[in-house]
C-alpha cells in the first residue's frame, strides 16, 4: 500500500474536484503537508456544480477525513463561504 500524505490527497482533490482544499486541524491550525493519511480521497468524479461547500464537505470530505477541517479555496487561495455553490469556487479556476 502506498503512503498517502495531506499533499497527495490536496492535489488529487484539486485534479478530480477542480478547486484547491486545504487540510486543517480541528484546533484551526494547517497541517501539514506531509502527514500521513489512512485513506484515499476515492472519487472519480466531481462533485454536483450545484452542491454548496458545506454539502461537499459533509457528503464527501468528512466522511473520510473526521479527524481534520478542510478549507475549500477560491483559485487567489482565500476561503470560499460555506453557502456558496461550487460552480462559483470552480469558475474563478477557469478565469486565471
Amino acid at each position: 500500500m502506498a503512503i498517502i500524505t495531506v499533499q497527495d490527497v490536496e492535489e488529487y482533490i484539486r485534479n478530480i474536484e477542480q478547486f484547491g482544499v486545504r487540510f486543517r486541524h480541528s484546533d484551526g491550525g494547517d497541517t501539514r503537508a506531509d502527514v500521513i493519511l489512512q485513506k484515499e480521497y476515492d472519487y472519480i468524479h466531481r462533485a454536483r456544480n450545484n452542491w454548496t461547500v458545506e454539502e461537499w464537505k459533509k457528503k464527501r470530505f468528512k466522511p473520510l477525513y473526521r479527524k481534520f477541517e478542510v478549507d475549500v479555496l477560491f483559485s487567489n487561495g482565500k476561503n470560499a463561504p460555506d453557502d456558496i455553490e461550487l460552480s462559483q469556487v470552480r469558475i474563478t479556476y477557469l478565469e486565471q
